[in-house]
């Protein structure tokens, strides 16, 4: 993966999208979870999604502190690297900005920081893709 696509958040467009996805089908040790952001329409929403995309051995009851910690201890997939993709960003919470404003704050306070915490030790990273 490009060194300039890990540990961050990426806006992509459908079209660029695609050409992400044949360009990483190569990587190997690379999780991709992917959510479609139009049928998220509260924070409950937006945890339960993430909670199956990335198989959570537990479930957060909606605890953004549980989830914050899980999407930084994500052993159990075992993998080099992490991408979470949301489709259709700009619907996703339409009417609750604050909430999809403190989903961005929780990427960019807390797990992206974290993820490249740990690149002195290892390649390890996770990185969001914002698709319109």
């Amino acid at each position: 993966m490009i060194p300039e696509m890990k540990n961050t958040i990426i806006i992509l467009s459908n079209q660029e999208l695609v050409q992400w996805k044949l360009n990483i089908q190569g990587e190997k040790k690379i999780f991709i979870g992917e959510i479609n952001g139009s049928i998220i329409h509260s924070s409950h929403d937006y945890i339960r999604y993430i909670e199956d995309e990335f198989k959570f051995p537990k479930k957060c009851y909606d605890a953004w502190e549980a989830y914050i910690a899980f999407m930084k201890n994500l052993d159990w997939l075992d993998e080099e690297g992490y991408v979470l993709i949301i489709n259709n960003f700009s619907n996703m919470l339409l009417y609750k900005s604050d909430i999809r404003g403190s989903i961005l704050l929780s990427f960019l306070e807390n797990i992206i920081p974290y993820w490249k915490s740990l690149q002195c030790d290892s390649d390890k990273f996770f990185t969001v893709l914002l698709v319109e």
